[in-house]
């Protein structure tokens, strides 16, 4: 039976790295929890807000994303090597994007401004490459003008993996994160204007963040799951730990009583 102890160790040292790494998610879990969908047209532009629409693109354009070659207003874009047999460190990261509109139909659109957002769509693996399989021309081609080496010093292709997030005009997402418009301050009080533009963006340094998501709303209810399986796992540990010490203190006291 030590092997429950040794096995509840694990997990509750796993459990409160989960917990302790993931408590800036658990505090913006619970200041979203409970916000809904708006029409952008009644939005009132004064704190969080969620909203759902069709990419426009802004006066700015849009920008051609470097691998894969495609059009779009936002994209994040990763690449990691492979130096171990399940370690694949990130060497490169690249973000790049413009403002652009959202359109719910409502009679007004949304300016987004995706700087510092983060993005929760599906990650994309768009290029991969090991030992035995050569990266296309594409994706070779990438990363050298990224600088990144696809030949080890055997002459072997190096592992590498590229995923990408992004934003394509055209497309349906949801927003979630601080809004504003312009309005009128009477004293402490706030009046917005509704007919003015709403605004998406951290500008004024909130302590909310900006997310971007192609799914549904569920997405956004997800980023405190590693808090609540870091949870469970100290819960578990927790009990096989009690066990394991039950089961010694019976053995002694059998030993003793005997």
């Amino acid at each position: 039976m030590v092997f429950l102890g040794t096995l509840g160790t694990i997990a509750i040292g796993f459990g409160g790295f989960l917990v302790l790494t993931n408590l800036e998610n658990r505090k913006t879990y619970k200041r979203i929890r409970n916000i809904q969908t708006q029409p952008i047209a009644s939005a009132p532009g004064d704190g969080l807000a969620m909203i759902r629409g069709i990419v426009r693109p802004s006066e700015n354009g849009i920008v051609c994303m470097p691998f894969p070659a495609r059009y779009v207003v936002w994209y994040v874009l990763t690449v990691f090597e492979r130096r171990g047999k399940n370690y694949w460190p990130l060497v490169y990261r690249e973000s790049y994007g413009f403002p652009f509109f959202l359109d719910d139909g409502s009679g007004q659109c949304a300016l987004v401004y995706r700087a510092r957002a983060k993005g929760v769509m599906p990650e994309r693996l768009e290029g991969y490459s090991n030992h035995f399989s050569p990266p296309t021309r594409e994706f070779e081609q990438f990363l050298a003008s990224r600088r990144l080496m696809t030949k080890g010093v055997l002459g072997l292709n190096r592992g590498y993996r590229c995923k990408v997030q992004y934003v394509e005009p055209g497309e349906a997402i949801y927003v979630l994160g601080p809004s504003s418009r312009t309005g009128q301050r009477n004293g402490g009080a706030f009046y917005p204007d509704t007919s003015s533009q709403l605004v998406m963006s951290l500008f004024d340094q909130n302590r909310d963040p900006l997310y971007l998501g192609k799914g549904g709303e569920k997405e956004f209810r997800q980023i405190a799951k590693s808090f609540h399986s870091g949870i469970v796992l100290i819960a578990l540990g927790g009990v096989f730990v009690v066990m394991e010490l039950t089961v010694w203190v019976v053995y002694f006291l059998l030993r003793i009583y005997g």
